[in-house]
């Protein structure tokens, strides 16, 4: 890319727009947040993303043991589920379907936590 910014400054033709782009498969992520702040102790469904279509992943971001408070925006996530297909809409389809057959478990701490 790099490279087609110096040429089309130079006044040449990027040769990135004239040969064809190396192929590969869209892909599509989605974010997984739990469904309540609190300590991070894991993902339930794992095992069941080898069966699913895409080649669906679960990238992890946080450790057990990790304090989540916010869910409103990029603090939260503890994970990311990546799936591929043929266009990006149904890669995006295909994470999604993968992102919902997980469950990402918080233990509630402070005056939520059982005796607090």
């Amino acid at each position: 890319v790099y490279e087609a910014m110096i040429e089309a400054a130079l006044g040449r033709r990027p040769r990135l727009m004239v040969g064809d782009l190396p192929g590969g498969p869209a892909v599509a992520f989605v974010l997984g947040y739990p469904a309540a702040p609190g300590v991070f102790s894991g993902v339930v469904g794992l095992d069941r993303l080898p069966g699913m279509p895409g080649t669906p992943a679960w990238y992890p971001v946080k450790q057990a043991g990790d304090l989540i408070e916010h869910l409103d925006d990029s603090r939260g996530y503890a994970g990311i589920v990546y799936a591929e297909a043929e266009t990006a809409e149904l890669a995006t389809h295909r994470a999604v379907a993968a992102a919902g057959a997980l469950r990402v478990l918080t233990d509630p701490v402070g005056r939520e936590a059982p005796g607090g």
